[in-house]
């Protein structure tokens, strides 16, 4: 096939098995720098984490990556799921997805009303900002509902919210 001769192959890593960014030491920095892979997706945190997060939170990681020279670009790895309700009973990935934070979300926070929207949006611009400190083509964005898969249906998401299916639609369209 001669139209796609020119492109050579990329293989991204993207497993749990990866470490979250603060959690690379030097000892796992060589199995980077020993891997075949030209990149690596490197979690920013757990799917299931709230908290509030600024560039000095990674900025060491950062630092070791560039001091390490790993030859492999780097790409934050970044989760949806931090804008997915849970409800006790639903159907999750983990028992980790009971917490206040997410509790308090109905269906998805797509109209930002816990600010889990917004908490998302930052750390897709700090997975950004850190992809292009360490000179990465990109970042990945984990689409999977850890928190509650039955949500992925759409109809379901809008009986959660007490909102039209229509509605719901378009703010999801608006989101992205």
């Amino acid at each position: 096939m001669k139209l796609f001769s020119h492109i050579l192959p990329y293989i991204l890593f993207v497993s749990f098995s990866t470490a979250a960014m603060n959690d690379l030491g030097s000892s796992r920095m060589q199995t980077l720098k020993r891997s075949s892979y030209q990149g690596i997706a490197v979690p920013l945190t757990d799917q299931y984490d709230t908290g509030k997060h600024v560039f000095r939170d990674f900025e060491g990681a950062v630092n070791l990556f560039i001091k390490g020279k790993t030859g492999k670009h780097i790409w934050p790895w970044i989760f949806i799921n931090r804008f997915v309700g849970s409800r006790p009973g639903d159907t999750t990935a983990s028992a980790l997805s009971n917490t206040p934070s997410f509790g308090r979300i109905k269906g998805m926070d797509i109209y930002n009303g816990e600010g889990a929207l917004r908490d998302f949006f930052s750390r897709m611009g700090l997975a950004l900002f850190i992809a292009r400190a360490l000179g990465s083509p990109g970042i990945v964005m984990d689409p999977e509902f850890y928190n509650d898969y039955e949500l992925e249906d759409v109809s379901v998401m809008a009986g959660r919210m007490g909102k039209p299916q229509a509605e719901v639609e378009r703010a999801l369209e608006a989101v992205g």
